[in-house]
C-alpha cells in the first residue's frame, strides 16, 4: 500500500497554487486542476456559468483552434475530462507518464487562455439547453431537481448545475470573460499530479508551466447551509413508472461523517443494501433503490431514490420509512453488518489505492474539501474504532425529518 509519508507531497508555488504530488509507480499519469467556484458560488444571473464555461474551456484557446486543441489532446493517447459540481470545475488528463509535459502544458494554456469565440458559444448554448431539457425526459434527475427545489427555500441546491435557460440564452463573451478572469487564478486553484516521476522533476515541470500565472483567490458569495423543509409534496408527469425521492440534510461534526458513510452502505449503497434487498428481491417492487451521500461542507445531505409502478407507490414508501425509522432506532445494524461494511469500505480504498485516475481525483477531492491529502488512508485507520453505537448515533441524528418528494406516472 502507497505510505502517505513518502509517496505524497503538497507545496504551495508563490503564485498561491495549491499542488499535490504522489508517486506511484506504473506507466501513467494523472493530473487535475480543479477551480474553487462551483454552481453554489453563482449570483442569480449567472446560474449555469461555471458548467457552461467548463464546456468552453475545450472551444479553444488563443493560441490553438478548437480544432487543433482537440486533436492535440486526442494526440496524448489517454483521457481528458471535465466536470462541474456546486463547489468546484475539474479539468482531467490520464495518459502515458511520458507525455506528462505535453498533459500539463495544453492544461495550462486551456484553463489560462481560452479563447470564448463567439460562433463556437452560440453553438454550445444550444448543445448545453439540449442537455438541460434532457433533464427533464430523464426521470431520475427530473425528480431530484424537484426534491431539491421542495426541500430548500434559498439555497443554490434549487437550481440545477447545468442553470436555468433564460440565463444560458443570456451568457455573452464579456460575461463569460469576465468571470474566468476573476476566478480562474492561482490563488484560487489547486493541482493534483500522480505519477512513477520524481517529486523534484514533477515539481520542476510544474513551475516551469505554472509559475507566470498570477491573481490572488477572489471573493466569493458566501455558502451557508440550509436545513431542508420537512414534508410530503407531489406532482405527476406522463410516464410509465411514478418515482420517490427522499432527502434529509445535517451537520455533522468530524468524527461522525465516516460512522455515517458506513451506515450509507448498508442502507443503499451496496448490492446487498436493506433498500435493494427489500424493495427488489423480497417485494420486486422495483429494479434499483439506493441512497446518496453527500458530506460537501455545507452540504451535507442524504438521498434515498427509487421507481416502482404507481399502484405500489405507497407500498414502496412505507419500506423505505419503516427501513430508515428502523436505523433511527438503533434496532437493525448488527455486528457481523459492521465488519462487512467496514470490509467494502477498506475495499473501496484499495481500489482508489490500484487506479492512478481515481487516486488523482480522490485527493483533488480532499484539496478542495480543505482535508489533508489521501484522508482515506487516516479513515482506514479510524475505521476499527468504529462502534455500533457510534452508527446508531448517527442515524438516530440525521434520519429524522425528510423532504419527502413523489413524481407520480399520469397526465
Amino acid at each position: 500500500m502507497i505510505d502517505k509519508k513518502n509517496s505524497c507531497k503538497t507545496t504551495t508555488l508563490e503564485n498561491g497554487l495549491q499542488v499535490a504530488v504522489i508517486r506511484k509507480d506504473g506507466a501513467l499519469f494523472s493530473c487535475n486542476i480543479g477551480i474553487r467556484t462551483g454552481a453554489l458560488h453563482e449570483g442569480p444571473a449567472q446560474k449555469g456559468i461555471c458548467h457552461f464555461l467548463e464546456h468552453m474551456i475545450f472551444k479553444g484557446t488563443i493560441f490553438r483552434s478548437n480544432k487543433t486543441l482537440n486533436e492535440d489532446l486526442e494526440y496524448l493517447g489517454g483521457e481528458y475530462n471535465a466536470f462541474t459540481d456546486y463547489v468546484s470545475t475539474v479539468f482531467t488528463i490520464t495518459a502515458l507518464q511520458e507525455e506528462i509535459s505535453e498533459g500539463l502544458g495544453i492544461l495550462n494554456e486551456m484553463v489560462r487562455f481560452p479563447a470564448f469565440p463567439v460562433d463556437e458559444m452560440e453553438k454550445e448554448k444550444g448543445v448545453v439547453l439540449s442537455e438541460l431539457k434532457a433533464t427533464l425526459d430523464d426521470t431520475e434527475s427530473l425528480t431530484l431537481n424537484l426534491l431539491n427545489r421542495k426541500a430548500y427555500r434559498k439555497s443554490g441546491l434549487r437550481t440545477d448545475i447545468l442553470g436555468t435557460k433564460t440565463c444560458i440564452k443570456g451568457f455573452t463573451r464579456k460575461k463569460l470573460a469576465d468571470f474566468h478572469s476573476k476566478h480562474y487564478v492561482p490563488g484560487n486553484a489547486v493541482l493534483t499530479i500522480v505519477s512513477p516521476l520524481e517529486f523534484s522533476l514533477v515539481l520542476k515541470i510544474v513551475k516551469d508551466i505554472f509559475g507566470s500565472w498570477t491573481g490572488d483567490a477572489p471573493k466569493k458569495n458566501e455558502i451557508s447551509f440550509e436545513k431542508n423543509r420537512p414534508g410530503r409534496f407531489k406532482s405527476s408527469k406522463q410516464m410509465e413508472q411514478s418515482a420517490i425521492g427522499m432527502l434529509y440534510t445535517f451537520e455533522l461534526e468530524e468524527h461522525e461523517k465516516l460512522p455515517l458513510r458506513i451506515l450509507n452502505y448498508k442502507l443503499g449503497n451496496s448490492a446487498n443494501s436493506m433498500l435493494f434487498r427489500k424493495l427488489r428481491e423480497e417485494m420486486g417492487l422495483a429494479y434499483d433503490a439506493y441512497s446518496d451521500l453527500d458530506l460537501t461542507d455545507r452540504i451535507q445531505s442524504l438521498t434515498i431514490y427509487t421507481q416502482v409502478h404507481d399502484d405500489s407507490t405507497e407500498v414502496a414508501l412505507d419500506i423505505i420509512k419503516g427501513i430508515t425509522e428502523g436505523l433511527a432506532q438503533g434496532s437493525v445494524i448488527s455486528d457481523r453488518d459492521l465488519e462487512v461494511m467496514k470490509k467494502v469500505m477498506k475495499t473501496g480504498v484499495m481500489s482508489t489505492l490500484e487506479d492512478t485516475h481515481h487516486l488523482c481525483s480522490s485527493i483533488m477531492d480532499d484539496l478542495i474539501e480543505g482535508d489533508p491529502p489521501m484522508k482515506f488512508l487516516e479513515d482506514i485507520e479510524d475505521l476499527e474504532k468504529i462502534t455500533l453505537v457510534d452508527v446508531e448515533r448517527v442515524a438516530a441524528k440525521v434520519l429524522k425529518d425528510p423532504t419527502i418528494f413523489i413524481l407520480r406516472a399520469g397526465d
